[in-house]
């Protein structure tokens, strides 16, 4: 339940905008992560793919990648044999993912001069 917490989130977040869009880029957790709010990081590229760490408590880190799609508030992550969709809303530099009734907040990471990185591009090859 909670990897599908964490999966669910990561989705939500790649479908607020589609291929690329305002979604791409490296997103941090907010607070602190563990079992209720499993994100630590995830990167959304400009080609529709992503990657993302999740803390599911006890030192539990899962690594997980795939594609998104990000459409009005839908997010959808793909990974291997899954897709999980979740509401996503981008608020300034946050990104809030919900499933199951809870949201967790991501916050866009700085990649250049302490600026949000709004460029896919950019903050993709930084990775």
């Amino acid at each position: 339940m909670r990897a599908r917490l964490g999966i669910t989130l990561l989705a939500l977040a790649a479908f607020v905008v589609g291929c690329g869009g305002p979604i791409a880029g490296t997103w941090q957790a907010s607070g602190p992560s563990g079992p209720e709010n499993p994100i630590t990081a995830v990167t959304f590229c400009h080609d529709g793919t992503f990657t993302a760490s999740a803390d599911y408590g006890a030192g539990k880190m899962h690594a997980m990648s795939g594609c998104y799609t990000m459409k009005n508030d839908k997010l959808q992550l793909c990974m291997k044999d899954s897709k999980r969709e979740y509401t996503a809303k981008i608020d300034g530099c946050c990104l809030h993912v919900t499933h199951e009734g809870k949201t967790q907040t991501l916050c866009r990471m700085a990649c250049k001069d302490g600026k949000c990185c709004t460029d896919a591009a950019t903050c993709c090859k930084k990775m």
